[in-house]
């Protein structure tokens, strides 16, 4: 009996070791990227993509956008819970929410996106100048989007305030729609507007005199063709 107590004390010691490695590994990882030091600000997005569950415990897998590549944090709520997700050397990732619940896009809301420091060093440097600079969506756009019923007349007016993504989109016959949810990365432009019939999602690739890309509408999608005005 001794003996099998001595090897339990044994075996307890190395779990606790093993947990305490596993708990120290994220905080060692992050480090490198101190969002106590605010260097600007960045353009993010936030979006359900994954729902799961039953009553009475509901869950979702939500996907968070920055525009910086280096060190950012977005920071966002779930209904009332406020939550907050440091991404380190990548503009996207995903974070599993619970709640009593169904978690649904129109739950969650896209607070801010901050430019942080890194403590690595150049990426600092360049994180701040990017944030700084004019983004290549920012401007006023004309052109038209494509669908099953032919071609349509549009125009973009795209801005950034306060770190978010905001705007409008003139539809030729639902007039202008306001722009939300709104992320830019790896050259992307992703961007929502609510027309008579939901939701509509716009995925653009930016240059600096075009965007090009697809919309989608439920069942319904179709191509853009913007030219910067």
């Amino acid at each position: 009996m001794p003996q099998s107590i001595e090897l339990f004390r044994v075996c307890l010691g190395r779990l606790a070791a093993a947990v305490c490695m596993v708990a120290a590994a994220p905080v060692v990882w992050g480090a490198q990227c101190d969002c106590q030091q605010v260097l600007g600000q960045c353009t993010g997005a936030v979006e359900v993509t994954k729902t799961f569950g039953n009553a009475p415990s509901y869950g979702a897998e939500i996907a968070v956008y920055s525009s910086e590549k280096v060190c950012s944090k977005v920071e966002f709520y779930v209904d009332s819970t406020p939550y907050q997700t440091v991404l380190v050397n990548r503009n996207k990732d995903t974070e599993n929410v619970f709640g009593t619940s169904p978690v649904k896009n129109g739950s969650v809301r896209y607070i801010a996106c901050f430019v942080c420091k890194n403590l690595e060093g150049p990426g600092s440097t360049q994180a701040a100048k990017q944030a700084t600079e004019t983004p290549p969506f920012h401007g006023s756009w004309s052109g038209y989007t494509t669908s099953l019923f032919g071609r349509q007349d549009g125009g973009f007016q795209i801005s950034v305030a306060d770190g978010k993504i905001g705007g409008t989109y003139q539809h030729p016959k639902m007039g202008t729609l306001n722009l939300y949810d709104a992320a830019y990365a790896d050259g992307v432009l992703r961007v929502k507007c609510d027309s008579k019939d939901g939701p509509v999602q716009f995925v653009l690739t930016v240059n600096a005199d075009a965007m090009r890309g697809t919309w989608s509408a439920g069942i319904f999608s179709g191509q853009v063709e913007m030219t910067r005005r």
